[in-house]
């Protein structure tokens, strides 16, 4: 399945590239988040940067972030490391690349060389889809609180970033992580940049423990120094938070909001156990209950366990990267091929019905 991947040049996050760069410079490249990078090391994904159409439904990400004109014009021409306003007052891109330098027209695309397309925030207009019909065209909106329970613009199917396991046998909403890598994926990044240390030490706290930005600490897990691990907290500058992450021995939560999951696939793929609360994490069923922790006292006495034992941390890790490859990986990818070969029998999506659509007109008017 020949997959292509597709971003605008005002997108405030994932990779500032050409097609076919090396998965550590896409990784580099990123504005923010490493996203679908399992895309291009798994299944060898084709990159495009297209330049914002005027077409209403290539605008729709307005509906959940409308930034600056002048954040909008930087996006559009200037390297991303020199962005200022708006978000990139607390972000560290590494990027001296910008997106004028690989943007193109939507038109330029052989759009019907790809099996599927992924567009993000509907980066391809509806009239080029229309024209492509043995293409499966998927979309996702950036901002996952931009979702409606039906696909939209003319489009096949529409990806909601959840990561649940369902598999769909048809069009419509699929369930796809916006993090969309394997289990092994980063910490093979981690090795090349000789990140990863004979003997793993410390406890990484989740970013969203604490509403600080950047963080400087996270006092409610200060107590873990007293069991032999120092405090690692989250690092803006992508590759050093990465860094922490592969040396750090635990991956934990500890209050804060409640989190979709993101960074939960993204320590267990860097080969770092993650412990934590399961009602603290849309994406529950990636942690087994052997990493379910409540408290401090709870948390305590598992890192004791697992510190005794390389066995039990072993098998626990190897138990959630099993299903991260389960989750994360098989189930959505299985439902992009079930929508394939529905869209080539000539099946369409179903419509939403009234009430959908007036619980989305009261949503956005009311």
């Amino acid at each position: 399945m020949k997959i292509a991947f597709v971003k605008q040049d005002i997108y405030n996050d994932l990779y500032v590239c050409g097609n076919k760069a090396d998965p550590r410079e896409m990784f580099e490249s990123t504005i923010m988040r490493i996203g679908p990078l399992g895309l291009f090391t798994v299944y060898d994904a084709d990159f495009f940067i297209v330049h914002a159409g005027p077409e209403p439904e290539c605008k729709i990400y307005r509906k959940s972030y409308r930034p600056p004109k002048d954040v909008l014009t930087q996006l559009r021409t200037k390297p991303i490391n020199e962005i200022k306003g708006e978000v990139f007052d607390y972000l560290s891109p590494r990027s001296c690349h910008s997106h004028a330098e690989y943007a193109v027209s939507a038109d330029s695309v052989s759009w019907a060389d790809y099996d599927a397309v992924i567009a993000i925030n509907v980066a391809v207009p509806t009239r080029i889809v229309r024209k492509n019909p043995d293409v499966l065209w998927c979309y996702m909106m950036g901002e996952a609180s931009r979702l409606v329970p039906y696909v939209e613009f003319g489009y096949d199917v529409m990806l909601t970033q959840d990561i649940t396991g369902n598999i769909a046998d048809g069009l419509g909403p699929v369930d796809f992580p916006y993090t969309f890598i394997g289990p092994t994926c980063l910490e093979k990044l981690a090795r090349e940049y000789g990140f990863v240390p004979s003997e793993k030490r410390g406890v990484f706290a989740e970013i969203n423990c604490t509403r600080e930005r950047p963080v400087v600490s996270v006092p409610q897990l200060e107590f873990v120094r007293d069991l032999g691990h120092e405090v690692v907290v989250h690092h803006q500058d992508i590759v050093e938070n990465l860094a922490r992450i592969a040396r750090s021995k635990y991956f934990v939560k500890l209050g804060g909001r409640k989190i979709r999951g993101n960074s939960v696939i993204e320590a267990i793929s860097a080969g770092t156990v993650v412990l934590m609360n399961p009602k603290d994490v849309r994406c529950a069923q990636l942690l087994p209950k052997e990493s379910w922790v409540h408290s401090q006292e709870e948390i305590g006495l598992k890192i004791r366990e697992l510190d005794s034992d390389p066995r039990i941390y072993a098998d626990l890790l190897a138990e959630q990267r099993k299903r991260i490859e389960a989750f994360v990986i098989d189930a959505p990818v299985e439902s992009i091929r079930n929508g394939l070969g529905c869209k080539r029998e000539g099946k369409r999506p179903p419509r939403p019905s009234m009430i959908a659509k007036l619980k989305e007109i009261r949503r956005n008017y009311f």
